[in-house]
């Protein structure tokens, strides 16, 4: 209910700001909320990110599933280095 309430705040705080505005100019009143970085560059992606969860805990569904894990970067490889030589990858 926390998530829910500070994410519909900040949609609220990113109506106020033009689509091309930097994350820099408004995220500090997102992490007033308890959002950190990481949600977008603009306040547009920001805005498209937050609605995507909002949709996602109201009624989820794969299709939206699948949008908003596929905005956030992963790691698919990880090489691991030993000091005897051997190589994994994960």
């Amino acid at each position: 209910q926390k998530l829910r309430s500070a994410l519909l705040k900040a949609e609220e705080q990113l109506m106020k700001f033009p689509k091309d505005t930097p994350y820099e100019d408004f995220g500090h009143r997102l992490q007033e909320l308890g959002l950190e970085k990481g949600w977008g560059d603009t306040a547009e992606h920001v805005s498209e990110m937050i609605h995507l969860l909002l949709d996602i805990l109201q009624a989820p569904d794969p299709d939206t599933l699948e949008r908003f894990l596929g905005r956030i970067p992963m790691v698919f490889s990880v090489v691991i280095l030993s000091p005897h030589g051997y190589f994994g990858q994960a």
